[in-house]
């Protein structure tokens, strides 16, 4: 609806990137159609990291009968398995290209520790570039403690040691770093401080 209001007709949209096959990230692959699940950007390709579906999959067939593990099962059953049964998806690695339109690319790039399969999508043009990296940074408070944990990073030590390379590219690239969970939506941009 949102896209919609903004001018956006959901049927244009031609990729869908899934930084992570959390439900907060992945729950609006799927429109509840009728009683059925199906694509909600009927003509676009989703893109998933092999590792990241694995991973759900892995804990989905896992999780005991009639039960649900980490949220696992409904979120593969309702956000994930309609897009592999319709065909439209592709895995993709770090590393790959997703897009490129003259010197412009958008680039998948590997960010794990928060899921095994996490990634960050990269956007480089002439003289700028941007990292929307999901929630590699999942607090503003990181940008300035990068080792501090959350919660649900399933590989901490992974967590912090991605967290500091963006954090770290961004200072020494000038990428703007976009993230899922900040207050405020813009661009954040980091310099250094003398050692730090």
């Amino acid at each position: 609806n949102r896209l919609s209001r903004a001018g956006f007709d959901p049927a244009e949209v031609d990729i869908v990137i899934n930084t992570h096959l959390h439900l907060d990230h992945c729950g609006w692959n799927t429109s509840l159609v009728e009683g059925v699940w199906l694509p909600t950007f009927p003509n676009a390709t989703y893109l998933f990291h092999s590792a990241e579906l694995e991973y759900l999959r892995t804990q989905w067939k896992s999780a005991p009968l009639g039960q649900w593990r980490s949220d696992a099962g409904w979120v593969y059953q309702d956000s994930v398995l309609p897009i592999l049964e319709s065909g439209a998806h592709r895995a993709v690695s770090a590393g790959d290209v997703i897009h490129s339109s003259g010197a412009t690319q958008i680039c998948a790039t590997g960010a794990p520790g928060h899921t095994p399969g996490h990634l960050a999508v990269e956007i480089v043009g002439p003289g700028a570039g941007l990292l929307i990296v999901g929630d590699a940074l999942h607090h503003p408070v990181q940008a300035l403690y990068p080792d501090l944990v959350f919660f649900a990073d399933h590989n901490p030590q992974q967590a912090i040691e991605t967290r500091r390379s963006i954090l770290e590219r961004s200072a020494n690239e000038g990428l703007g770093i976009v993230t899922a969970h900040f207050p405020a939506h813009g661009p954040l941009y980091v310099g250094r401080d003398g050692g730090s």
